[in-house]
């Protein structure tokens, strides 16, 4: 089922009121329920092409799942975390526009490192670690910031300006 993106205006980015500013819960029960709310994160995310990743709390769910999909064809399924833990990031300092579904119409310069390695859980429950790098490393550290009560305007230096872009207008929004 494709479900509502939680949005924070401009105005209110800042408010500690909305999921989106707020640890999500750990996953406890690997259950039809998980498998239910990935389903719907995976049709809301397609539904959305210009997406690349979508974490719980974007569609109200406190709950430490997102997925993360590169493949605008879609041909592949997302990666699926679970409960990511052990986040460390290394490499090479590197700035980038970035955008958020939840913070629509804006963008902004954001600084990340350009690795990041992390353990996580399937949706069975079995522990896995992951290394990514690049484009692919900056999207899991969006994502796993949703998991931890941040947003990318969060990560922007203090002099970034947000800027107005029209990438939404591309996308079928509903």
């Amino acid at each position: 089922m494709i479900r509502n993106l939680v949005e924070l205006s401009s105005h209110s980015l800042s408010s500690k009121d909305s999921v989106l500013r707020h640890v999500a819960q750990d996953v406890e029960a690997f259950d039809k329920d998980l498998i239910t709310l990935i389903n719907d994160l995976t049709e809301t995310m397609n539904h959305h092409h210009i997406a690349v990743g979508l974490a719980a709390p974007q569609i109200g769910v406190s709950l430490r799942v997102a997925i993360i999909n590169p493949d605008k064809t879609r041909e592949t399924p997302p990666t699926v975390i679970i409960n990511p833990t052990d986040v460390e990031f290394s490499g090479k300092k590197d700035t980038k526009k970035e955008s958020c579904m939840s913070v629509p119409n804006l963008r902004g310069d954001v600084e990340r490192r350009s690795k990041v390695t992390f353990k996580y859980q399937d949706i069975h429950g079995e522990s896995h670690s992951l290394r990514a790098e690049g484009f692919l490393a900056r999207i899991f550290a969006h994502e796993i910031d949703h998991l931890n009560g941040f947003l990318y305007v969060d990560r922007m230096a203090a002099t970034a300006k947000l800027e107005e872009t029209d990438l939404w207008k591309e996308d079928n929004r509903h």
